[in-house]
This record gives C-alpha cells, structure tokens and sequence, in this order.
C-alpha cells in the first residue's frame, strides 16, 4: 500500500524543485548578462575621470557615445518594421510617441 503513495508524493514536489530551477536559472542568467557591463564601468570609470582633460580620451568618449545611440536607434527601426505590421499597430504607436514627448 506504501507503494501507491510514492508516485504522488514526488509529484507534489517535482513542481516546487522545478520553479526553484527556473528561477534560480533565470537569476543566473540576469547576472550573467548585467554583471560584466556594471564591472567594465566600475573598471573604466575612474580612468576615464582621471583623463577628462585628454582630447584623445574626449574624441573616444563622444564616439563611443555616438556608436551606442546609432546601435539603439538602429535596433528600433528594425523592430519597429518588425512589430508595426498594421494601421492600429502604427495608430498606437503614433499615439505613444504623443504622449511620451508631450
């Protein structure tokens, strides 16, 4: 009769170990991919305080400020021709950019 329970038992349990998975592997995952920026600032940044005055150092900092802005402005055009496939797509869109530059 001791038997009979075994297989529901762990199906209680399965499921908890299985969320505890994911969400352990997602907290992994987060700071696998935020940890490596926040270090590189944490490394550059007093560098590149030390040699504000530089031209060299300014003439990087201004390109690489550029580079980032084209990077993400470029990666809105193609998932805006991506996501905006119809009128009330593009309608709500329209509306959004509205309200947010009002």
């Amino acid at each position: 009769m001791d038997l009979m329970w075994a297989p529901i038992a762990s199906l209680g349990r399965t499921p908890t170990r299985r969320h505890l998975q994911v969400w352990l592997q997602a907290l992994v995952s987060t700071i696998g991919i935020f940890l490596p920026s926040f270090l590189l600032v944490l490394i550059v940044a007093p560098i590149l305080a030390r040699h504000r005055e530089n031209a060299n150092v300014q003439g990087f900092v201004k390109g690489a400020y550029g580079a980032a802005i084209g990077t993400i402005l470029g990666a809105c055009i193609l998932l805006g021709k991506i996501t905006i496939s119809d009128w009330l797509t593009a309608a709500i869109g329209i509306i959004s950019f509205a309200v947010l530059f009002r």
